[in-house]
């Protein structure tokens, strides 16, 4: 799915599948997501994110609703293979460029492969 130009292939395809904490045991999630073909399952703020290959996202999606689990959102999405750290001026560049980019009408989605101090980062979209 790599166009002319762009860098995709620094992103693989990946299904990804939020569940909010309160709606869910994370051991059971685990099990059920697993079992249906996830890759992972991360446990950021009130969230888990499920990763699935792109090929098993309704796989994953169909489990969890049959075990009542209520998903927040599913889509397909893309990961970065490796990641570039950032810091300072460059972090807010970075920051900058990407607000750019989701602004204009004519960009459907915004892909990146950054990583920054979330800190930094607070800092940064408060400005």
């Amino acid at each position: 799915m790599a166009e002319n130009g762009s860098v995709a292939w620094v992103f693989e395809s990946k299904g990804l599948i939020s569940v909010e904490k309160s709606a869910a045991d994370e051991d059971e999630l685990f099990m059920i997501a697993v079992e249906a073909g996830a890759e992972e399952v991360d446990s950021e703020n009130d969230v888990f994110d499920i990763t699935t290959p792109l090929t098993d996202l309704d796989r994953v999606k169909k489990a969890l609703t049959e075990a009542g689990i209520e998903m927040t959102g599913s889509e397909p999405t893309r990961i970065p293979s490796n990641s570039v750290r950032v810091q300072g001026k460059e972090a807010g560049q970075v920051i900058r460029l990407i607000e750019v980019l989701e602004d204009n009408d004519d960009v459907q989605k915004v892909y990146s492969n950054f990583d920054m101090d979330e800190e930094e980062m607070a800092a940064l979209m408060a400005e």
